[in-house]
């Protein structure tokens, strides 16, 4: 029985190891549309670029947009990180309703500290789109030109009390 777990283990490892690497390469097929720098290392992505760079005291980022443009990916282990580095880009990137929606990993991770709601279910922290939404037309009123104005003075006193 000994020797039989031992096999069905070493069937298992490289088979596991298979389906890791598939899905790697099928995901980085996906965004392969995107410029970026050459993967350092085929599990890692450009960790070591990127970690080599900060050693060697490079602006990895400032080189990255010189030759692939102000839109670049980078891989960090199976995690994709489109980097956008124009404004305008940015711009049009942030008033599509499609991209604003956040991904609910990091949310999930860090929303939960010790088995509690972290921050609550707040703007921040809300990962229901249509609930954020809601949300955020109640505070946009609070937050108009016209409104901000009045309080203008008052800012400026706090401020000068910081000084």
């Amino acid at each position: 029985i000994l020797e039989l777990t031992l096999v069905a283990l070493l069937l298992l490892i490289p088979a596991t190891v298979g389906v890791l690497a598939l899905y790697l390469t099928v995901k980085r097929k996906r965004f392969s549309h995107l410029p970026g720098p050459p993967l350092s290392g085929f599990w890692l992505g450009h960790v070591s670029s990127i970690r080599d760079a900060a050693a060697a005291g490079r602006p990895f980022y400032s080189e990255c947009y010189d030759k692939y443009g102000p839109v670049f990916i980078l891989w960090i282990l199976h995690f994709e990180a489109i980097q956008v580095c124009d404004a305008a880009e940015a711009r049009s990137l942030l008033q599509d309703p499609e991209m604003i929606k956040k991904h609910p990993h990091p949310y999930k991770s860090t929303s939960y500290v010790y088995g509690n709601r972290f921050l609550g279910n707040g703007l921040l922290t809300q990962l229901d789109h249509r609930q954020w939404e809601d949300r955020h037309k109640l505070l946009s009123h609070a937050f108009r030109r016209q409104i901000l104005v009045g309080f203008l003075d008052e800012f400026n006193n706090v401020v000068d009390g910081f000084l």
